[in-house]
């Protein structure tokens, strides 16, 4: 079986694949601003950000990508994404507005 391990609360997502042969593969980042939340995780499971051998993101919403760009930039970790999702990461192409109800489902879109 894989082992998975959660790295970030409840609205910021990012999990640990340890046991992988090439190395520890993070998926998703969570938020910037749950950075430090992150790091803790990747300390509790033994994992330096440099000791990833990939970091794969589900989709570019902030929630899931929010610290792609620092683990790349800082850390050089690999990041793979969906070209679409890379192009608006990258900021190649603009993002889509959103039109979103006031809910908290709109105001975490629009931290996006």
């Amino acid at each position: 079986m894989l082992r998975t391990l959660r790295l970030a609360t409840p609205i910021s997502n990012a999990w640990l694949l340890p046991d992988i042969p090439e190395g520890p593969i993070l998926i998703d980042t969570g938020h910037a601003f749950a950075w430090r939340k992150l790091q803790r995780g990747l300390r509790r499971a033994s994992v330096e950000p440099q000791d990833l051998a990939a970091c794969v993101l589900t989709h570019r919403h902030s929630d899931h990508a929010g610290n792609a760009e620092r683990l790349a930039q800082e850390h050089g970790v690999n990041i793979y994404a969906h070209p679409a999702d890379a192009a608006m990461l990258r900021g190649d192409v603009p993002r889509p507005k959103l039109k979103t109800a006031a809910t908290i489902t709109g105001f975490m879109s629009a931290l996006e």
